[in-house]
């Protein structure tokens, strides 16, 4: 009897998911292949690994940064204090804007790249001023990536001529729209 022979389909490997980890600060903590219960990741492909690897970089000398995209991004040597702030001013040609009606302050991440896997629960907080004394906080306001980038309201009437707005600078461009001027 003749050995009998069997085709089977070509074998297709599921492609490896890598999920690298971040601190708050976006400093990277691992590269991994396995998914942990708890911290910030970006889920990025095989070959970003790969080709990561071929460059002969070492990871840990970059940061995750997000934006209206994902990158990484070379650490910068200097030293950052605790008191660095952004005064956002008017600009409608922003990454972050911030819309100002009579009654409420609406926060949107616009032209977010969306390809990316990203779990990222920072929250960005923002604070609302005296404009003669930035020292005086009349409110702080925290959202996550996922508000920003669905967009959120705050009930707030904004008083342009005495208040601010000021944030820490994590997104590449910040602006304030006057909603209050077209009603």
């Amino acid at each position: 009897m003749e050995p009998r022979i069997i085709e089977l389909p070509p074998l297709v490997l599921a492609p490896n998911n890598f999920y690298l980890y971040y601190t708050e600060d976006g400093d990277i903590t691992s590269l991994t292949n396995e998914k942990l219960s708890e911290g910030n990741y970006i889920q990025v492909s095989e070959k970003f690994v790969i080709d990561f690897l071929e460059s002969k970089k070492d990871i840990k000398n970059f940061k995750v940064k997000i934006s209206d995209q994902v990158s990484l991004e070379q650490k910068q040597n200097s030293i950052k204090n605790n008191y660095d702030f952004l005064i956002i001013g008017y600009s409608e040609e922003s990454k972050l804007t911030i819309t100002i009606n009579n009654t409420s302050l609406n926060f949107q991440l616009n032209d977010f790249e969306t390809t990316f896997v990203v779990k990222d629960t920072r929250t960005y907080s923002f604070a609302i001023v005296n404009q003669k004394n930035l020292n005086f906080v009349k409110k702080v306001v925290n959202f996550t990536l996922k508000d920003l980038v669905n967009g959120v309201g705050l009930d707030y009437a904004f008083d342009l001529k005495n208040e601010l707005l000021v944030t820490k600078k994590e997104f590449d461009s910040y602006g304030i729209i006057n909603g209050k001027k077209r009603n």
